[in-house]
């Protein structure tokens, strides 16, 4: 049987990636996760996705603010504050 995984799931695999900065495996995992989901990633792991970019090499600031403006746009979408 097959476990679907948990916002806490995708968390603590994207963690280790964000401390070293490794953006890009982090916008892989939490695509797959916005797919699960059906749009959006959750106020925590935009933050982690947030940090990723600042630790990034270099950093991504545009893309920090496409992430942040895309989980606005979802936000108000579903009608969340």
């Amino acid at each position: 049987a097959r476990v679907a995984a948990t916002d806490a799931t995708y968390d603590a695999l994207a963690r280790p990636a964000m401390r070293r900065g490794e953006f890009r495996f982090v916008e892989t995992l939490y695509a797959a996760k916005a797919t699960d989901r059906g749009g959006g990633v959750g106020p925590d792991s935009l933050a982690i996705l947030l940090d990723s970019y600042a630790n990034g090499q270099p950093p991504q600031p545009d893309k920090a603010e496409g992430a942040f403006r895309y989980e606005l746009e979802i936000s108000a979408e579903k009608g969340l504050p």
